[in-house]
């Protein structure tokens, strides 16, 4: 898959910033880059709908949200946020959280995992696991979902979980994934004029995983695990105008290969982070719609 056409919302959207100086965030300290990120809850994110219940939690030792809809149905979503494993937190991702829960009807827990430079690699995926091992042994069906890092952080998960013979989730939605944090694919030379480029996703990289040796583990770059084998079904958001476009292809290519169920959804014009611009960018909340009829599926079919 190549670029199409970039869409016009975001094209829009990407001048308009343009045109106000907007800084990449490779050029802001941690700080800024954080407070910038946040600041677009009440701007571009997806609207907070209403749903029946939001109660803060504790999972695995970290703080979490539990979404609840109306009349739910059996499972549970972990919702692991992205933002390079160095921005992001339960609020930057709440309008996304609660609009899966709707589209999923069962439950969502999203987790407040550690960040970089704080807390490097591996802290993130120590809680994420933690938070999915938790979950195994009480809810009984569930799913992992997450977008950009959180991706990484779901499909590196399952991958852990597999290997200990815990209990696995029913899917994986994987939205734009970081797959591979060691090489860059030819799509990083490929993607500029948007907001993550190749010198933003190594700007991440330096902050979360700085020894190249960590970057070469599976659990930072799961298309590095020696098998995809056995893991469950898996839908996939991959977008043209994105530098991991292509390592998102190699990920979803290798475990149809494994024999692993997967179900891509595929969007020449779309930038990497568009689920995180859903109040402007219309594919926010086709994505999430998708992706959560796919999760109800295979959790009511677990």
């Amino acid at each position: 898959m190549k670029a199409g056409p970039l869409d016009p919302q975001a094209a829009a959207l990407f001048a308009a910033g343009a045109a106000a100086g907007r800084q990449p965030v490779e050029a802001l300290s941690v700080a800024d880059a954080r407070a910038g990120y946040a600041a677009g809850r009440d701007t571009v994110q997806l609207s907070r709908i209403a749903v029946a219940q939001v109660e803060d939690i504790t999972l695995g030792g970290r703080p979490a949200r539990r979404y609840r809809p109306n009349a739910p149905e059996p499972g549970t979503i972990l919702f692991l946020h992205g933002g390079g494993w160095v921005i992001g937190d339960l609020e930057t991702h709440d309008g996304i959280c609660r609009h899966l829960a709707v589209a999923a009807r069962v439950e969502v827990i999203a987790l407040d995992y550690r960040l970089a430079p704080e807390h490097r690699f591996p802290a993130a995926f120590d809680d994420a696991l933690a938070a999915a091992l938790a979950i195994g042994e009480t809810a009984g069906r569930f799913a992992i979902a997450g977008d950009s890092a959180g991706a990484a952080l779901a499909m590196a998960g399952a991958v852990a979980l597999r290997d200990r013979g815990a209990r696995l989730p029913a899917a994986l939605a994987l939205f734009y994934p970081v797959a591979d944090i060691a090489a860059e694919a030819a799509s990083y030379a490929e993607v500029t004029g948007v907001p993550l480029t190749a010198a933003t996703m190594r700007w991440f990289w330096n902050h979360y995983a700085p020894v190249m040796a960590d970057r070469q583990h599976w659990s930072a770059s799961p298309l590095r695990a020696e098998s995809l084998a056995g893991l469950p079904p898996v839908f996939v958001t991959i977008a043209g105008h994105d530098p991991l476009r292509d390592e998102g292809l190699a990920l979803a290519d290798r475990l149809a290969r494994e024999g692993v169920t997967v179900e891509r959804r595929h969007l020449p014009g779309q930038a990497h982070g568009y689920l995180t611009l859903g109040r402007v960018i219309d594919e926010a909340g086709l994505s999430l719609t998708a992706a959560g009829a796919f999760l109800n599926r295979q959790l009511a079919a677990a």
